[in-house]
């Protein structure tokens, strides 16, 4: 008997030791999830700082992609003012030199920057040159714009069809007969 009260004696201390195992894992169980709660917070605070960072580096590369942008476009837009001061010039001069009149000029242009605005084939240096051109070879102020505009809308604002077409209807107005080889020049660039 007493051998099964020295069990019981040690059953009763093992259990009491193995409870009070027990109850110390679950502590440390417990403080371990703390900690690993703890480590969660850390690193979803952590995730959420980077992807800040991240997102902030993307915006403010953004922001100098959109302003460089803008600098270009401002730089382009007063190199084209530029071009077109440069064009409304030279081209008031010139129609003043061959009529007198010093504000034809400017009209002109004005005309032939607008129809360059609403048509989407036009060119404003290729419309004011070929301008020129015409009226060099004894074509009216009028008329040049108006064959300016006919020659835009046959090559499409092909500028080599519409130096060619200007430059035969010069040499047929120069020399007062049109040939079958002009006739050709006109039928390729598709005027009939």
């Amino acid at each position: 008997m007493r051998e099964v009260a020295e069990i019981l004696f040690k059953a009763k201390f093992d259990t009491a030791s193995a409870k009070q195992g027990t109850e110390q894992l679950d502590k440390s169980v417990q403080s371990l999830g703390k900690s690993v709660k703890c480590v969660v917070v850390i690193t979803a605070g952590m995730a959420t700082q980077m992807k800040a960072f991240v997102a902030g580096n993307l915006v403010a590369n953004g922001v100098m992609a959109i302003a460089n942008a803008v600098k270009q476009l401002a730089v382009y837009s007063v190199q084209a003012a530029r071009q077109a001061q440069a064009l409304k010039s030279d081209l008031s001069f010139f129609v003043e030199s061959k009529t007198g009149d010093k504000t034809l000029g400017a009209r002109l242009f004005e005309d032939l920057k607008q129809f360059a605005q609403d048509n989407p084939v036009a060119n404003l240096q290729s419309a004011v040159t070929t301008t020129r051109d015409l009226i060099n070879k004894g074509f009216g102020i009028r008329e040049s714009y108006e064959l300016v505009r006919s020659f835009t809308d046959i090559t499409a604002g092909n500028v080599e069809q519409l130096n060619s077409l200007s430059y035969v209807l010069g040499e047929i107005r120069l020399k007062n007969k049109i040939t079958a080889q002009e006739i050709a020049q006109f039928a390729t660039a598709g005027v009939n």
